[in-house]
């Protein structure tokens, strides 16, 4: 009996693993409603002190999160580099103020790999993935 459900919880796990290749993003969603997708390829995820943090650099607080899935789209959006005039404000997915530029471009050059929300200075908000 003992080799049957052993053998039979093997077939549904390996099963689980061929399936979930198929996704590209893991898709994290906290409790306030923002989500932040993370590319799956190469990611590694590692738990401390009430964090999780994502090998892209992406920290975020346990308790805050309500639902995490695999999924094939991202939630991210491409920006359009000539639609930012003024002051650029770059946060990491944390919600810290990163730094602030005078242009889109001048962000996007500074900025290593990771997931970022920039806000433009006529108050539009972007989640941006800098591979």
């Amino acid at each position: 009996m003992k080799r049957y459900l052993l053998t039979a919880i093997i077939m549904v796990l390996s099963s689980l693993a061929l399936h979930a290749e198929d996704y590209t993003y893991l898709t994290l969603q906290t409790k306030d409603g923002t989500t932040y997708s993370l590319a799956v390829s190469g990611l590694s995820i590692t738990f401390s002190n009430g964090y999780m943090v994502a090998s892209d650099g992406t920290s975020l607080q346990l308790s805050s999160l309500s639902k995490m899935y695999f999924s094939t789209s991202s939630d991210i959006q491409q920006l359009k580099m000539e639609s930012a005039e003024g002051n650029v404000l770059v946060f990491n997915a944390a919600g810290i103020l990163i730094d602030t530029f005078p242009t889109l471009d001048k962000a996007f050059s500074s900025l290593g790999k990771g997931l970022y929300v920039i806000k433009k200075s006529n108050g539009e908000t972007n989640k941006v993935s800098v591979k």
